[in-house]
């Protein structure tokens, strides 16, 4: 059995038919004089991801984190999948007798960036000026 091809005038006949009788609806739009504007189409939105968020798709938890909800975009949450994979344990302190002690506290600090993605918290976990008194 042989596909008829259906031509231009006849496939507009048979819509036209299907409007009328409301079966689809009408997608023209008129202005005040009754004049047929053309269709506004709509703007396509193309995921282009850069390197770094290509390799953050690789990473089932920020895919977990879009997709649930938690986080609105897609560096959002690679930056809480970062911030929850910072080790909270602080390392060993060394014992015996030192000339000199460095010191180089994690205080929290405003920085002057606006990128969230450049804030302190996302290298390393920072404590309150009072938490380092307690030390």
């Amino acid at each position: 059995m042989q596909k008829k091809k259906l031509d231009r005038k006849t496939a507009t006949a048979i819509r036209n038919d299907l409007i009328s009788v409301g079966e689809i609806p009408n997608v023209k739009v008129t202005d005040s004089l009754g004049r047929v504007q053309p269709r506004q189409r709509k703007p396509i939105t193309v995921f282009n991801p850069t390197p770094q968020e290509a390799k953050a798709l690789l990473i089932p938890a920020v895919i977990d984190k879009v997709v649930s909800g938690e986080a609105k975009s897609l560096s959002a949450a690679m930056i809480q999948v970062r911030r929850e994979n910072i080790p909270t344990v602080a390392p060993k302190m060394p014992s015996g007798k030192f000339e000199v002690i460095y010191a180089d506290p994690p205080y929290r600090y405003k920085q002057g960036t606006v990128d969230v993605s450049r804030e302190i918290e996302n290298q390393y976990p920072t404590m309150t000026l009072e938490d380092i008194y307690m030390l």
